[in-house]
C-alpha cells in the first residue's frame, strides 16, 4: 500500500460482514498509518459485528450497512452467486470495463429460502 496523505478520509468497502475480523484488521492498519476518518460500507452484516466496529477514532467512524441481520450465518448465503473469482476472471472484467454487479438477496428472500 502506497500511502500519500493519511489525513484523507478512507472508505473501506466489503461484500459483507460476518465476524468482522478482516474489517477490524483493515481499520487498525489504516489507523496505524495515520488515517483520520475511516468509513465502512457493506451490503449485509451481522448486527453484533457491525455494532462492534463502530468506534469513532479507534476503528470505524461510520459503519454503513444496507441490512443488519441478527441470525446472519455466512456472507455467501446472502448472494445468489458468490463464487470465488480467479485472477484471470478479474483481469478480464477489468479489461472489459463491464461488470455485472452482484447484489445481495433481500432479507425476505433469504429468510424464505432458509425455512
Amino acid at each position: 500500500l502506497q500511502w500519500k496523505s493519511p489525513s484523507r478520509s478512507i472508505l473501506v468497502i466489503d461484500d459483507g460482514l460476518a465476524t468482522g475480523i478482516s474489517a477490524e484488521t483493515a481499520a487498525r492498519f489504516l489507523r496505524r498509518k495515520g488515517a483520520k476518518k475511516i468509513s465502512l460500507a457493506i451490503p449485509v452484516a451481522a448486527s453484533d459485528s457491525a455494532a462492534a466496529l463502530w468506534a469513532p477514532g479507534e476503528l470505524y467512524d461510520e459503519v454503513i450497512a444496507i441490512e443488519r441481520i441478527d441470525a446472519f450465518g455466512s456472507v455467501g448465503s446472502w448472494y445468489d452467486d458468490f463464487h470465488a473469482l480467479s485472477d484471470e476472471e478479474v483481469r478480464k472484467l477489468l479489461r472489459s470495463g463491464s461488470v455485472n454487479e452482484p447484489t445481495p438477496r433481500s432479507f425476505e428472500q433469504s429468510s424464505r429460502s432458509r425455512d
